[in-house]
């Protein structure tokens, strides 16, 4: 039901005028950015309190620790995402390795010696069972480019996107960096087919699902990567590939993103939302079933507080 929930959220932001740029004037998408900004570099073990966050990205305060990696990872991200909002607009996808390589120097810049350029020899990631290739790694990411390009529009896109991105993650083309260009170039997938960000939360339990998510798809990817590159080879593993944990996770993400573009336009256009209270009594369902609808996907909502607000236009099948 997600493919189906994600569609019916497709079609109602379409209905309202389809999704806005994702613009820092834009309240909504700057609160997106922040939120993602904020708890993707927390997935690297980069923490900043809110209010340093702050003081980084609006009062230019780098003094702050970590400053360098707020900074980095907030203006490459806003580049990128408009971009792929440019991909939308024009119904076309922009990919190659000069674009993963810019993504990779945005958010290393002046963290390391050579951003953007492909590891040189075998690398271990910590806690992980998989082993990627160690050498030519330019042709191993114009494969991933190749699948990825071809199947942009085949796939049911939870299942695309959480294949793309498990195989990008399982190579580890980079020295460093490569979580926060995984992330980066996986939403601007998202926003290249016309949906919101999704944020992976960073707090311990949100990365340890995560994590094992990713874990979860990499059954198949070590005795592939000690053979050599091959198309037909990959999208076999691929459709074999099990992906239902990174689904989930995109999902919420998606859903989240999606519900407070939705709703910030229905109220700009002068609709009231109710809170859960007056909704379950419009809609007919007891306040304790408006957020199993919201987490099912099946009702449109935001948190404000302790309390979702909502439309009844909103519900799934309304």
């Amino acid at each position: 039901m997600r493919d189906t929930f994600l569609a019916w959220r497709e079609q109602v932001l379409k209905s309202l005028g389809g999704l806005p740029a994702p613009e820092v004037k834009n309240e909504e998408w700057l609160y997106l950015l922040k939120k993602e900004t904020r708890n993707s570099i927390m997935v690297e073990g980069v923490f900043v309190k809110e209010e340093e966050f702050e003081s980084i990205l609006f009062k230019g305060n780098y003094e702050i620790r970590n400053s360098s990696d707020v900074l980095n990872y907030f203006k490459t991200a806003r580049f990128i995402y408009g971009l792929g909002y440019e991909n939308f607009i024009n119904d076309e996808l922009i990919l190659g390795q000069g674009l993963i390589r810019q993504i990779n120097k945005g958010v290393l810049e002046n963290k390391t010696r050579e951003p953007g350029r492909y590891r040189k020899g075998k690398v271990i990631i910590k806690g992980a069972k998989i082993e990627p290739p160690e050498f030519d790694l330019d042709r191993w990411l114009k494969l991933y480019i190749e699948w990825t390009a071809e199947n942009f529009q085949r796939l049911p896109f939870l299942r695309y996107a959480a294949l793309q991105h498990s195989l990008f993650e399982a190579l580890h083309p980079f020295e460093d960096g490569n979580g926060r260009t995984g992330r980066i170039l996986n939403n601007y997938f998202f926003v290249s087919r016309g949906y919101s960000i999704v944020t992976i939360k960073g707090d311990d339990p949100s990365r340890e699902l995560y994590y094992n998510a990713l874990q979860e798809a990499d059954v198949y990817n070590n005795e592939f990567f000690r053979g050599t590159p091959d198309y037909y080879k990959l999208s076999s593993i691929l459709e074999q590939t099990p992906t239902e944990s990174l689904e989930g996770i995109f999902f919420k993400g998606l859903r989240e993103g999606m519900d407070r573009l939705i709703i910030s336009i229905m109220e700009q256009k002068g609709e009231k939302m109710l809170s859960a209270e007056e909704l379950a009594k419009v809609i007919g369902y007891s306040k304790s079933s408006i957020r199993k609808l919201v987490e099912r996907g099946k009702l449109i909502a935001v948190l404000r507080g302790n309390t979702y607000f909502s439309h009844p236009t909103l519900v799934y099948g309304a």
